[in-house]
């Protein structure tokens, strides 16, 4: 994974964390505290993360190494929670699934909270069931504290939590009066240590939640991320070659998966679709959240494999038959996708910002000026161009253009307010964008285009999917080039085409 991190473009969310991270801790303790948040979710990964830049000096190549670490973690935890639920065959069958796993590829290396979450998920279903087995204190205490550490790092660990909390009492029916007192005390301290981040959560909540109107918006959203984490986003569903026998693979998968599991692990897989249900329903879900409740996913596939808990007669072969090929084949469209990289549903994945970013880099240090309005290419912009202001060597500030500024170097939104300046050169560069409103884009590119001359123009990585996903975007533009690099030659405008601070 760390060989192949070339190959994946930073993303718009890592980037934004990134940046943000990269801020003084207190500073990050002081928005939560005050209610205000950051992001979509708590901060406990921002500070992990924020550790990790102090101690790397945000070097590029290092960025994604804790979240390899993590979901590699993560694994092993799954690994030996199905040795200790099936024995050693469904061991085996985890430690496959996750090395074999395109989804687990693409994002287990993202420098944000997934990896992180999708660790405390296999960490508290360990705890869980060792705490089931046989309650002790210092189980309940283990419990307790990765719970914490959970809805720290995620809002929606709370319903994690809370089919965790239906899950012990559907086991415990017969001592529920043995169960009922460590149970509600657990809750009850989560919710007190939770009270500094609290007004934060409850703002999140009223900000953010969207639920969807439409059944179709839901259905669409919600099946979407299920073939996602299975296939990845390395091949689209409207590339129907390969994604019908995908699709009929993975209902095959769920299908025998839900009859051939044992219970125990049953329960987690309708766990699994309960999340991914709510979540569409909830306007929330989306394939990057879904590392979050995967391991609620391996771990009912492996049991079936390693067929725990069944007898080993001719139905379970043919069904063992059915599970395995029906992997086969989701694993081999995945696969095929990310060699080829011409299907990609999401080609943020691949699209060439380091190759924009070292173009908009000479123009800079060749007197020119950068409008910009994508998270990436900033990032990239960033390191190409480096720190000016850097207090001494070995620290990193964060990135372009907020937390670090360049002179030259502009936002749409900067470069409005700095008086619209222009240089013998202009370039706008023109992403996907998620935080940065279109029109303040198209405004810079109508007055460049009525003041100054259009000398060049590139569009790069065609996006077939675009009308598909425009439908069912919620209002997040999906335009049909991903990228577009305009050039002008202006009359030079004076002091304000120098900008420093």
């Amino acid at each position: 994974m760390v060989l192949t991190d070339r190959w994946f473009t930073e993303v718009d969310d890592e980037c934004a964390i990134i940046d943000v991270a990269a801020h003084p801790v207190r500073g990050t303790l002081q928005v939560f505290l005050s209610g205000a948040g950051q992001h979509e979710h708590p901060p406990l990964y921002d500070l992990i993360l924020h550790g990790w830049l102090r101690l790397t000096a945000g070097a590029e190549p290092l960025l994604r190494v804790p979240s390899i670490a993590f979901f590699l973690l993560g694994l092993w935890v799954l690994i030996r929670l199905a040795d200790r639920m099936g024995g050693t065959r469904s061991a085996n069958a985890v430690a496959i699934l996750g090395v074999a796993w395109p989804y687990g590829f693409h994002f287990g290396r993202l420098a944000t909270w997934y990896s992180f979450s999708f660790l405390l998920v296999a960490l508290l279903t360990w705890a869980y069931l060792k705490l089931v087995d046989g309650p002790t204190k210092v189980g309940w205490v283990t419990v307790f504290l990765v719970s914490l550490a959970l809805v720290y790092t995620n809002y929606f660990g709370w319903v994690l939590l809370g089919c965790l909390a239906v899950d012990c009492v559907l086991r415990q029916r017969a001592q529920l009066q043995r169960w009922w007192q460590p149970l509600v005390g657990t809750g009850v301290l989560l919710v007190v240590a939770y009270l500094p981040i609290l007004r934060a959560f409850r703002r999140q909540l009223s900000t953010s939640l969207q639920p969807e109107h439409s059944l179709s918006s839901v259905l669409f959203s919600g099946v979407y991320s299920l073939y996602s984490v299975f296939v990845s986003e390395s091949v689209a569903p409207w590339f129907w070659p390969l994604s019908i026998p995908a699709g009929v693979a993975i209902v095959v998968c769920l299908i025998v998966t839900f009859l051939r599991a044992p219970s125990s692990a049953r329960n987690f897989l309708l766990y699994f679709l309960f999340s991914i249900a709510l979540m569409a329903a909830l306007g929330i879900v989306n394939t990057k959240r879904l590392l979050l409740i995967a391991p609620w996913l391996l771990l009912p596939i492996a049991l079936a494999i390693a067929g725990a808990g069944h007898p080993m007669g001719t139905r379970y072969g043919a069904s063992l038959r059915a599970l395995v090929a029906s992997l086969v084949v989701i694993t081999a469209v995945g696969w095929y996708g990310v060699a080829t990289r011409r299907f990609y549903a999401a080609p943020r994945w691949i699209e060439p910002w380091r190759q924009v970013a070292g173009q908009a880099a000479d123009v800079v240090r060749g007197g020119g000026l950068v409008i910009g309005n994508n998270p990436s290419f900033f990032f990239y912009l960033t390191y190409a161009l480096g720190d000016p202001q850097r207090e001494r060597p070995g620290t990193f500030r964060g990135l372009l253009p907020n937390s670090v500024t360049y002179p030259r170097v502009y936002s749409p939104r900067q470069w409005d307010e700095a008086g619209r300046p222009a240089g013998s050169t202009t370039l706008v560069v023109n992403g996907l964008h998620f935080r940065t409103p279109s029109a303040s884009t198209d405004e810079a590119e109508r007055w460049l285009g009525q003041n100054c001359q259009q000398v060049g123009s590139q569009r790069m990585v065609p996006d077939p999917g675009s009308s598909i996903k425009q439908r069912y975007s919620s209002g997040v533009e999906q335009p049909p080039w991903r990228i577009v690099v305009l050039a002008y030659h202006c009359p030079v405008s004076g002091p304000a085409n120098e900008r420093s601070q």
